[in-house]
């Protein structure tokens, strides 16, 4: 999930994991994802930290 660290994005993350779903969840705002980690509680997220645009 890109975005996941806020917004549309994070209540999809929500939703996923009380779905019993993997996520993985990527955002430019490292601590806004690690704030997520620690709210969703959950060992079966995996946050990156990244940017997906495409800046070319």
């Amino acid at each position: 999930m890109t975005g996941a660290a806020s917004g549309i994005g994070k209540e999809v993350v929500r939703h996923s994991l009380q779905n019993n779903a993997t996520v993985i969840g990527c955002d430019l705002n490292g601590s806004a994802l690690e704030d997520l980690n620690v709210e969703m509680a959950s060992d079966k997220m995996y946050i990156y930290n990244l940017n997906v645009s495409n800046s070319g």
